[in-house]
């Protein structure tokens, strides 16, 4: 649990300082061409425009950068590699299976038995789960 918790910090202050240059990006103006055009509104409209540093090609260039790294590359690579580690486990554990002529059990006691080419089944493996008849 302890793990979780260090590891859920460290994710909300990479979140915070990824976040904290976009407050500083843009900055809120009064825009007073609508307020002469809708004469009889009292209402004041705000928009944005950029600041210094949201106009700043070096800023803009960089931030996108660690924003293609931090959405799309890193988190496709992690996933290409443990999704790799997995296929590797499970071919491994079908050979060691199969060396020591062992059906392949999982917690649940499920077996995948292989069915015979002759039968005209689409599904190569067919999950059979044991029933349990010592109660």
């Amino acid at each position: 649990m302890k793990n979780a918790r260090c590891v859920t910090l460290i994710i909300y202050i990479i979140g915070v300082f990824y976040a904290l240059p976009l407050m500083f990006e843009y900055e809120p103006f009064e825009e007073r061409g609508l307020q002469e055009i809708l004469a009889n509104v009292e209402e004041k409209f705000y928009r944005q425009k950029p600041t210094k540093l949201g106009r700043n090609a070096i800023f803009r260039w960089t931030y996108a950068l660690i924003n293609a790294l931090g959405v799309y590359v890193i988190p496709l690579t992690i996933i290409v590699i443990l999704n790799r580690k997995l296929f590797l486990s499970i071919r491994s554990l079908k050979r060691r299976s199969a060396k020591s002529k062992a059906p392949l059990a999982t917690k649940q006691g499920i077996n995948i038995n292989k069915l015979d080419k002759k039968k005209k089944i689409p599904f190569e493996f067919i999950l059979t789960k044991k029933m349990n008849t010592s109660i």
